[in-house]
Order: structure tokens, then C-alpha cells, then sequence
């Protein structure tokens, strides 16, 4: 993988912005199986009361879900670690 970039990017995963500026990326929720229910409770399990007042939330490749909140003189920034809910057969 360190000789060739290209193949590095075709095996690893990238992050993936769920959030920006308050505006949530539907799209990316629907690529990665996420609700909109889900992502509003990793918003609220670290203190910010809406996505809304979401400066950014990544999906980080380790499966962690990083929010960074606040005003831009006080960003602050969170990891929740997100568990994918398994239907039962």
C-alpha cells in the first residue's frame, strides 16, 4: 500500500461527512445505513441539542462518528461510537 497510492485508496475506506454547517447530507446517510434518528442521538449523546448547531459530523473509518460544535471562536469536538443495529432474521 505505501508503493501504490492508487491501490492504498482502492482497499482503505475514506471519512465520510454526514454534516456540514448544519445541513445534513442525505445521501451519505442513505451510502452508509445510517438514520436520520441515529445521527440526532450521536449529536445529543454529546451535549449539542440538534444537528442543526452541527459545525461538522464525520464518519470516521474506524466507525467513530466526530462532531464538532460551537461558535468559531469555541469549536468543540466529540467522537460517538456508532453500532450498526442488525435486523433479525
Amino acid at each position: 500500500m505505501y508503493r501504490s497510492p492508487s491501490f492504498k485508496e482502492l482497499i482503505e475506506d475514506k471519512a465520510i461527512i454526514l454534516v456540514h454547517n448544519g445541513k445534513i447530507d442525505v445521501s451519505h446517510l442513505h451510502q452508509v445505513k445510517i438514520t436520520i434518528d441515529e445521527l440526532e442521538e450521536a449529536v445529543r449523546e454529546y451535549g449539542v441539542e440538534s444537528y442543526k448547531k452541527v459545525k461538522l459530523a464525520i464518519l470516521e473509518v474506524d466507525g467513530h462518528i466526530s462532531v464538532i460544535s460551537g461558535e468559531e471562536n469555541n469549536l468543540k469536538q466529540t467522537h460517538y461510537q456508532y453500532h450498526r443495529k442488525r435486523k433479525k432474521p
